[in-house]
């Protein structure tokens, strides 16, 4: 008489246990990717969000000012993002703002804004973040 096999396995085979390893390592490594993305992915828009805003603000101050006073200006410093670390202001990311004027009707840069011409005014805010260059330019028409 042979002995009957049994088919109850009481205990996972060394493939398996290697396999489900696997498994779940890729699956917490592709987890983890997905949250780094969207912490970059997040710091990315809090910047561009942040120098919109620098934009913005720069274009509101040009409008305040009468149209003889409008004149350009390049390399004005602006915080793009704080980093929220209110102690170390070393890990502030800064930028550098400028404003641009053009005549629109053939868009010869102006030194200063005369004349009655339609113009056409340009913010923009440049910072490195990353290792790459990074710029937001805000565009507005000016009427005397």
């Amino acid at each position: 008489m042979i002995p009957s096999r049994q088919n109850n396995r009481r205990a996972f085979s060394l493939m398996e246990v290697v396999i489900t390893v696997f498994l779940a390592a890729m699956l917490i490594l592709s987890i983890m990717a997905g949250i780094i993305y969207s912490l970059q992915a997040q710091q990315m828009a809090r910047e561009r969000s942040l120098a919109q805003r620098e934009a913005a603000a720069i274009l509101e101050e040009a409008r305040r000012l009468t149209f003889g006073q409008l004149t350009p200006f390049t390399d004005r410093a602006v915080l793009v993002d704080d980093n929220r670390d209110p102690d170390n202001e070393a890990n502030n990311i800064m930028g550098l703002a400028s404003l641009r004027i053009y005549r629109v009707e053939d868009g010869v840069e102006l030194v200063r804004a005369d004349g009655e011409d339609l113009l056409l005014v340009e913010a923009e805010v440049v910072w490195e973040s990353r290792g790459r260059e990074r710029s937001v330019v805000m565009v507005s028409h000016f009427a005397p």
